[in-house]
């Protein structure tokens, strides 16, 4: 069985890679090709392009690298002809996969989308039916995302595709496990409150948004005595590249401590984190951290999510929640004087910390179980096989 999987960011990379794996658990025989990242092909995929560099923020940037994308497609396509594979698998990334799905199924390549994209917040019916028109099968990783493209469906005339809910794959990564934290090797005080800087996995969203967390540190360090300040650096994010930004925004940027990785285990004994939205505010979420939501984009991009946006918060932990769980700031909301603002209600109120602990639980909740990659890749191998799924 030859399998294709086309994963343009960070995050599509690591989801891939522990897709990878259920698959060849389920026939170690599979031969597995296409685009990732450095996890990807760890797990075993024949890798022909890593475009996870390539990840921006926000719609109108992404044109800054249309003519790589456009470059890539060709030869993503042109490898699609050679190979024949007997299914695509392609995670989030709409802009680019959705190209090549159509690209595959002119050809007569079946496609399961993982991860597709969030047309209940963005779009409406009409981006979902250009979603469901273009691939063979769905493997959502939200249930009302699941609900939402099978009423889209249901108004499309024709060819259909098939929905499935597999749970999400955060859960795999985080549930049932403890993440110690070695706090001398980190030159941590365990005795003292833990602030967490995320400022996102790409150059632009650390750019945009650290200048502003590192400030807020240092005032919180001020008021605050017992507190220090972490910033695990995401994958993708060279640790020289943040230091340079913390230098040029605060007056001492050794207040803040810069790790490689380490993220979950620096979250799970947080006790207070700045997070650009993303997926780290889920996975904070589960490990039941209390956080601020923080995103800023440019103009262009503010003004199309005016016109598209169908939701009211662009925090995951608040969408899941379908109410406001955690704080968002966001554009000019985000200064110095607002996260901190934020900051001091949990880190000097304890009881405000365990409220928030108790609402992400019951958030949590509405993830489902574990084991996302392990139904999709059963789901893949029956699309692949026999050209259906359970």
């Amino acid at each position: 069985m030859k399998i294709m999987i086309s994963a343009g960011e960070t995050s599509g990379d690591m989801y891939g890679a522990s897709l990878v794996e259920e698959l060849f658990n389920i026939d170690s025989n599979i031969n597995v090709s296409g685009m990732g990242g450095q996890l990807m092909a760890a797990s075993g995929v024949d890798l022909f392009f890593d475009p996870t560099e390539l990840s921006t923020v926000g719609f109108v940037e992404a044109l800054y690298n249309v003519r790589t994308l456009y470059r890539v497609l060709k030869e993503m396509t042109l490898k699609i002809e050679k190979i024949k594979p007997d299914l695509l698998i392609i995670i989030d990334f709409p802009g680019f996969n959705l190209k090549l799905a159509r690209r595959a199924h002119q050809r007569g390549i079946k496609v399961l989308y993982f991860i597709p994209p969030a047309a209940w917040a963005w779009g409406g019916y009409w981006r979902a039916r250009r979603v469901l028109k273009r691939v063979d099968m769905i493997a959502s990783i939200f249930p009302f995302g699941a609900n939402f493209y099978r009423e889209a469906e249901n108004s499309l005339n024709g060819r259909k595709a098939s929905v499935f809910f597999v749970g999400h794959p955060v859960l795999d990564r985080l549930n049932f496990k403890a993440f110690p934290l070695c706090f001398n090797e980190y030159k941590l005080d365990k005795n003292k409150q833990l602030l967490v800087l995320m400022p996102g996995s790409r150059r632009g969203e650390v750019k945009n948004l650290l200048p502003d967390m590192a400030r807020a540190s240092e005032i919180l360090m001020e008021k605050i005595q017992d507190l220090q300040v972490v910033l695990p650096a995401a994958e993708g994010i060279e640790v020289k590249f943040i230091k340079r930004v913390l230098k040029s925004s605060i007056n001492n940027p050794d207040v803040v401590k810069v790790i490689k990785g380490r993220s979950y285990a620096i979250l799970e004994h947080a006790d207070y984190a700045f997070i650009a939205s993303g997926t780290a505010t889920l996975e904070a979420a589960c490990l039941l951290t209390p956080m601020a939501v923080v995103y800023r984009a440019s103009i262009s991009t503010l003004l199309l999510s005016k016109l598209l946006l169908r939701i009211s918060w662009v925090g995951l932990p608040n969408i899941l929640a379908g109410r406001e769980v955690v704080p968002e700031l966001l554009q000019n909301e985000v200064t110095p004087d607002a996260l901190v603002c934020e900051a001091c209600k949990v880190l000097e109120n304890p009881r405000k910390k365990e409220e928030i602990k108790e609402k992400l639980k019951i958030t949590k909740e509405k993830l489902g179980t574990a084991g996302a990659s392990k139904r999709t890749a059963k789901l893949a191998f029956d699309l692949a096989q026999t050209g259906g799924g359970t």
